[in-house]
């Protein structure tokens, strides 16, 4: 749902990813919205398969996610080198599904407007 480019944290000196809604959509109230949110599970999570997000800056027509740059192929750039060996599929899939579970947990623990200081847990039945 955004463009991301490469750029220069200038102040903290290093690089960093923005991800930017397109032009087309950028003006949309629903997609703003939905981009803000975006924003928001993203920085709820702390897993090592899910870039940082360090912030999220608007401004008068345009909004931006600032995120950890994180380097590498794509899976499409790798398939394009060729075939991918089943080691290499298994790891892959260990590193999709790590990051898959990890967002399905915290959107299981983390309801909107439930807070750990707030939750108290369901007592222990016994039987």
């Amino acid at each position: 749902m955004g463009v991301v480019y490469r750029a220069r944290d200038l102040q903290l000196q290093r690089d960093v990813s923005l991800k930017l809604l397109p032009d087309d959509v950028a003006h949309e109230p629903e997609r703003l919205v939905r981009f803000q949110r975006e924003a928001q599970v993203l920085a709820s999570l702390n897993h090592p398969n899910i870039a940082q997000i360090y912030g999220l800056q608007q401004g008068p027509g345009s909004s931006c996610i600032v995120m950890e740059l994180v380097e590498g192929e794509t899976l499409a750039e790798r398939l394009k080198r060729g075939p991918i060996s089943i080691a290499e599929t298994l790891r892959l899939e260990r590193y999709y599904r790590g990051r898959e579970t990890a967002i399905r947990m915290m959107r299981l623990l983390r309801p909107p407007g439930l807070t750990a200081e707030r939750w108290t847990p369901p007592p222990l039945r016994r039987r």
